[in-house]
């Protein structure tokens, strides 16, 4: 079946796509090296390349495709990635990654739980779903590395080695655990409810953080943001300079926002907790926030229950009762949501965000991802054998509303509960479905889209913290081009 699927994926190019100039096998070559391993093919490589004959060359390609997959380059370079995913912070020098005497970046279970899925060729769900972690003992005392995820495990595990740092209860003492290989491995049981995969691991909860006051609405919002893409930006626009948010994003493991920031912040503004606005985030953190009760530095021995609960971009309601965060993170798995975001996820990765994703090959790669049974490298392998990433795309290829549809829908993410605002990802957009109204709107949006960085009225509010910088580009590029629609009309009256 899965070959059977790759044939197809290749013969059949999605609807919208249209096959340009093939690249050269040796262009080829370099690409492929250079998207999976981040360095380039050897000189050798590329004789043994052309010593072939061209009816031989796309094995060897598909070959060497599968071969970089099981490389140590491969795989650090998928911790990257995902370390920038989680926005754990990460040495800028890949060097540093590789370099196997650095306890700072090596001995974590996160980070070994991001190795695993590459290395292994797991599930991408085991980031949810995952009972097994690697545990290290603790680091040298002038490392800056995080506390022992012994300790952290201690409470909810039982045999764990001695050891008092990361647990809160217990003197404090100078004593370490003996591990021989300087690491175990534990495992719990499929059904634990406590367990959640990349989320109850040390790195995590101390990556983001909680007070009295937030309630683990942090956390909440960061699950929601990786794997529901949903960016979860405040609908309160801070008053203050944002100092502290710019160092919480870059010195995450050693700044968190205290209660007196978010208190003042609330103070300052009566709309918290009043607007529809503010309650359609915190209907959605507040009950998933729930569930990380109690763990912090440690494991809680007990699990919490809580929800998965948010609206759906046509207004239907996802509304499902957990009773830890174990259950929680595998019904996100079953969500369209769920699999649509990673799926565009590695589609960023790998082709890149300057490829439109178009709802019907959006279908196709769901597909495929879940035909391999969401495997890591697997659905790699298929990314890397599209006609999207072997051919040069036409620079003059329109973009249509599918193709910018998920952007419209990070709009509708914000605005849908202000009443006033129409749906942008849903066609003729406006209230009364007459073209001037439609036309009205697509002029506004490019308008904010257009406004000098700082402006009162500039769309988006957090640009370039929720956005990047070449996604506005191309939402402006669709509308300077007549803002297309699936048929190629322009929904604009112009044309170029």
């Amino acid at each position: 079946m899965k070959y059977l699927l790759l044939f197809l994926l290749l013969v059949f190019p999605h609807l919208g796509f249209s096959q340009t100039e093939k690249l050269a096998d040796a262009t080829l070559l370099r690409k492929i090296s250079l998207h999976i391993r981040g360095i380039p093919p050897t000189p050798q490589e590329y004789d043994e390349l052309q010593k072939i004959s061209a009816a031989q060359r796309d094995v060897f390609l598909k070959n060497k495709t599968k071969s970089y997959l099981k490389t140590t380059e491969h795989h650090e370079r998928m911790k990257f990635r995902l370390a920038e995913l989680f926005k754990i912070k990460t040495p800028s020098d890949p060097r540093y990654a590789l370099d196997q005497s650095n306890l700072a970046v090596k001995k974590e279970s996160l980070s070994q739980l991001f190795l695993n899925l590459a290395q292994e060729n797991l599930s991408w769900d085991t980031l949810l779903v995952g009972k097994k972690y690697t545990l290290f003992s603790s680091y040298p005392t002038n490392s800056a590395g995080p506390l022992s995820d012994i300790g952290f495990f201690k409470l909810a595990y039982e045999n764990l080695p001695e050891t008092y740092e990361g647990v809160i209860s217990g003197p404090v003492v100078q004593k370490r655990a003996q591990i021989e290989g300087d690491s175990i491995q534990i495992e719990f049981a499929k059904n634990d409810p406590r367990i959640a995969g990349t989320l109850t691991t040390q790195r995590f909860l101390s990556r983001y953080t909680t007070t009295a006051i937030n309630k683990n609405r942090r956390r909440a919002a960061a699950v929601f943001r990786i794997f529901l893409c949903d960016p979860m930006i405040p609908a309160i626009e801070s008053g203050t300079d944002r100092k502290h948010e710019f160092l919480d994003s870059t010195f995450a493991e050693n700044f968190e926002v205290t209660d007196e920031m978010i208190s003042s912040q609330m103070n300052s503004n009566q709309r918290h907790g009043t607007d529809p606005q503010c309650m359609s985030c915190h209907s959605k953190l507040d009950p998933l926030g729930r569930t990380f009760q109690g763990s912090g530095v440690v494991l809680h021995p007990e699990p919490f229950s809580g929800r998965l609960y948010y609206k759906r971009s046509n207004t239907e309601t996802v509304d499902i009762p957990a009773q830890g965060i174990g259950e929680l993170a595998y019904l996100i798995t079953q969500q369209k949501e769920y699999v649509n975001c990673q799926v565009k996820w590695f589609w960023d990765q790998f082709i890149g965000i300057d490829t439109p994703l178009s709802e019907d090959r959006n279908r196709q790669l769901v597909n495929a991802f879940n035909s391999v049974q969401r495997r890591t490298n697997d659905f790699i392998e298929i990314l890397l054998n599209s006609p999207e990433f072997r051919t040069r795309p036409s620079k003059n290829q329109d973009i249509t509303f599918s193709q910018v549809k998920s952007l419209l829908k990070r709009c509708d993410s914000c605005h849908s509960y202000e009443g006033y605002i129409p749906v942008f990802s849903s066609l003729p957009i406006g209230f009364s479905g007459k073209t001037d109204d439609q036309e009205k709107w697509l002029l506004k949006i490019k308008e904010r889209l257009l406004l000098p960085a700082g402006h009162k009225d500039q769309m988006p509010k957090d640009r370039y913290k929720t956005w990047s910088e070449d996604e506005i580009k191309y939402l402006l590029k669709w509308l300077d081009t007549g803002a297309k629609d699936d048929n190629k009309k322009s929904l604009l009256g112009v044309t170029k």
